[in-house]
């Protein structure tokens, strides 16, 4: 069964994915953190774009297992992971992007939880209406 969100968390050279089934959010997420991807020195731009792209590709790989996704982190972040996904035209997949600066997780679970609480209960009142 495909989980139907991830939420991915840009942070500065991190990204943390939690999986959203419509109901319940996982506590536990999958961190991937830009140093380890890259190599230790890059003296030119060609090189740092490619260390970017390993990252980002490896974000979305990890998100592969949901059907939609939902972004939000720092400005940066997220435009770096949006240009990313649009090149590979995968941008249908993204349900929403939101730039915030908060420092916790519990910070970022609880804005998700609110953001898709409102929704399921907006298509509720739409299906039972």
């Amino acid at each position: 069964m495909q989980i139907k969100y991830a939420i991915v968390w840009m942070k500065f050279r991190t990204a943390k994915i939690f999986l959203f089934d419509g109901s319940e959010i996982e506590d536990s997420c999958v961190e991937i953190v830009r140093d380890r991807l890259q190599a230790p020195d890059y003296d030119d731009e060609k090189a740092r774009s490619s260390g970017a792209n390993d990252f980002f590709s490896e974000v979305v790989r990890s998100l592969q297992v949901a059907g939609e996704w939902f972004i939000l982190g720092s400005r940066s972040g997220c435009f770096g992971l949006l240009s990313y996904i649009c090149r590979h035209r995968l941008e249908s997949r993204v349900v929403g992007t939101t730039v915030i600066e908060v420092h916790e997780s519990m910070s970022v679970l609880s804005r998700v939880r609110d953001h898709f609480s409102a929704m399921l209960l907006k298509n509720e009142r739409i299906h039972h209406d």
